[in-house]
């Protein structure tokens, strides 16, 4: 609970709740909502809300994972949602679903331009598979969508957004320097003038080529809300 009450000190007013396929399957959805009702009682008496995190890291269309704490199959993500959203359709601290953390791509890393676009053509099927499961139990819960390439870019969503109603795009723009053919504004700066974009996670590296401050210099670039001293604008 300290964390929850550290978390309000520093003027949070939402909590992202990361549940891990692997626990999910493990655990099972009495121990897993045993914990989020325990985290949202917490929240809740600090005046904050919560959104749900499927926590995995990998392409769920053609079940494709890098590491097995993050593995899961179209099946089991389906059955997740199925049941949050039946378990949560009511509760008004739950102000998101946030359906998959960081989707990534088919095949083998390095992809190209080509195959990232055939991959969100892929991922927005599926996608739209699960939300209409959600849709069923929860018909107007706000839902966030990734990006590809570990959730940095949206770009797809100019030729082909989610044809969903109540959603937002996830991205992660995080620094380093792993290969990638498009620029902050390519992946996700354009996309948020016509669409509702969620930075759902960032970071910074000591020893990257980017510096915190200059991670969230960039990052209020894209958040007219926020001022510089962190502050919300009226």
């Amino acid at each position: 609970e300290k964390l929850f009450k550290e978390m309000n000190e520093w003027g949070a007013e939402i909590i992202r709740l990361p549940i891990n396929p692997h626990d999910w399957s493990k655990y099972g959805k009495e121990k897993v909502f045993n914990i989020i009702d325990q985290s949202m009682e917490w929240s809740a008496k600090y005046d904050m809300y919560v959104y749900i995190d499927y926590h995995g890291i990998g392409f769920p269309p053609t079940e494709e994972y890098r590491e097995e704490w993050t593995r899961t199959t179209k099946k089991e993500m389906l059955e997740f949602w199925d049941e949050t959203s039946k378990y949560y359709k009511n509760n008004d601290f739950v102000a998101f679903y946030e359906l998959f953390n960081e989707p990534t791509f088919s095949g083998k890393y390095p992809p190209s331009e080509e195959s990232l676009d055939t991959d969100w053509v892929l991922w927005k099927i599926f996608v739209e598979e699960v939300i209409d499961v959600i849709r069923k139990n929860d018909p107007d819960s706000v839902i966030i969508v990734g990006g590809l390439f570990w959730a940095k870019d949206i770009s797809f969503v100019e030729q082909q957004p989610i044809e969903r109603e109540n959603i937002v795009y996830a991205v992660h723009p995080y620094p380093g320097s792993l290969w990638y053919p498009r620029t902050l504004d390519e992946a996700f700066g354009k996309i948020q003038k016509k669409y509702p974009v969620y930075v759902t996670e960032f970071g910074y590296s000591l020893v990257s080529w980017l510096k915190r401050e200059e991670v969230e210099e960039k990052i209020r670039g894209y958040v007219p809300s926020i001022d510089q001293s962190g502050k919300k604008i009226p």
